[in-house]
């Protein structure tokens, strides 16, 4: 069996806490890296600089060692505080930012008060400049969101005021990410008409919402488990080199 797909076994354990990994493994080219390729307990999967683990402790810090080059700076994704706190006993960890993961298991989609349309590609300007994680060179990420979907937003004479995108999608878990209601529109219900057709379209392809809020953005937190959402792991992003 090849790496890719024995990678994808190992992560499949637990398909929704490791969505992100098993998205990794489809795009194009990863290098997949596990501790024992008959019974791994542990993978490491990287690409363009950007590494993503998961495992037990003292295969996480055996992987970070012998794979990544010294002095050499990557930006990471830990599933997990353990695989987090095995990173920080190899890596110069800096710029940490804990989210948690939360998923909706048992909640059924209600019916969206307001006119929810799909998103358009002219939208992504918009939304870039309100995205906190956004970039001079992020524009080009929100398209593709955009493009391959789903996403949607809410307008109000023609002007986008909310909207609310999938960083991706697997064959389990539909994670959601960007979003966003303008101020002067807050609190008229439009985040939650806006989470609760993405969480419809998710039901009827038989998938799992999901999303990661930074655990110190309160407000979304409790917008979130007021929706039904339910904590279920927590995911460590950060940048550093190997000490």
């Amino acid at each position: 069996m090849m790496l890719k797909e024995k990678a994808s076994e190992y992560l499949s354990r637990e398909p929704i806490v490791n969505s992100y990994q098993i998205a990794r493994l489809n795009e194009e080219e990863p290098k997949v890296f596990l501790d024992d390729e008959e019974d791994p307990s542990g993978v490491l999967i990287l690409r363009d600089e950007t590494v993503t683990l998961r495992g037990r402790k003292i295969t996480v810090q055996d992987l970070l060692s012998g794979k990544l080059e010294k002095s050499k700076e990557y930006r990471f994704h830990a599933v997990d505080h353990q695989s987090f706190k095995a990173a920080e006993d190899v890596i110069e960890i800096k710029d940490d930012r804990p989210t948690w993961m939360l998923v909706r298991l048992y909640e059924s989609p209600s019916e969206s008060k307001s006119d929810v349309k799909p998103l358009e590609e002219k939208d992504a300007s918009v939304i870039n400049e309100y995205w906190g994680l956004g970039s001079d060179d992020s524009t080009d990420y929100i398209e593709s969101r955009i493009d391959q979907g789903p996403a949607y937003g809410i307008r109000k004479d023609g002007e986008l005021i909310g909207w609310c995108l999938t960083h991706f999608v697997t064959e389990r878990a539909m994670v959601m990410g960007m979003l966003h209601v303008k101020e002067k529109w807050r609190r008229k219900g439009f985040a939650e008409d806006l989470t609760e057709a993405l969480c419809e379209e998710a039901e009827e392809k038989d998938l799992v919402p999901a999303v990661q809020i930074f655990k110190d953005n309160e407000p979304s937190l409790s917008l979130a488990e007021d929706l039904g959402f339910e904590k279920r792991a927590e995911h460590h992003w950060f940048s550093g080199v190997k000490k």
